[in-house]
């Protein structure tokens, strides 16, 4: 049975909500706020394209799109994030995934993700990516 086209943007509504990690809570508010109603289940397709205008305008932009694996939920946080950005940073210019920190987490404290490590365990990653910038020659930072 072929979709219509109302299903598959109200499917499309709830993968952008996923990305945005939005609880039901916070995801009823947006709805409340853009069209008056609380659920997703009575949306006109019009509703429904207004929803994901306004969902669409709140994602992140291309310039800083999410990788697999990516610990986003502690970017922000106080006293990792600093360090996962700059992580974040040495893998880009590496071109590497974050696959290669989780193992890099793995082989030296046994932690599957590198999300689970410690600020001192990633201070150690971020050295041994500095490291490795330093000896393929790669930007470190301004000394």
């Amino acid at each position: 049975m072929a979709k219509t086209e109302l299903q598959r943007k109200k499917i499309t509504l709830q993968i952008i909500r996923r990305q945005l990690e939005m609880t039901d809570l916070e995801y009823q508010t947006a709805l409340f706020s853009v069209i008056k109603k609380k659920s997703s289940k009575a949306l006109s397709l019009a509703e429904v394209n207004l929803v994901l205008k306004f969902f669409k305008s709140l994602s992140p932009s291309n310039a800083q799109k999410q990788f697999p694996g990516e610990p986003t939920h502690l970017l922000n946080d106080k006293k990792l994030g600093p360090s996962l950005r700059k992580i974040r940073a040495f893998l880009s210019e590496a071109k590497r995934p974050w696959s290669y920190v989780n193992t890099i987490a793995y082989r030296k404290f046994k932690k599957h993700h590198v999300a689970w490590c410690t600020l001192r365990q990633l201070w150690q990653i971020n050295q041994i990516l500095e490291k490795d910038a330093i000896n393929n020659g790669r930007y470190t930072g301004p000394k």
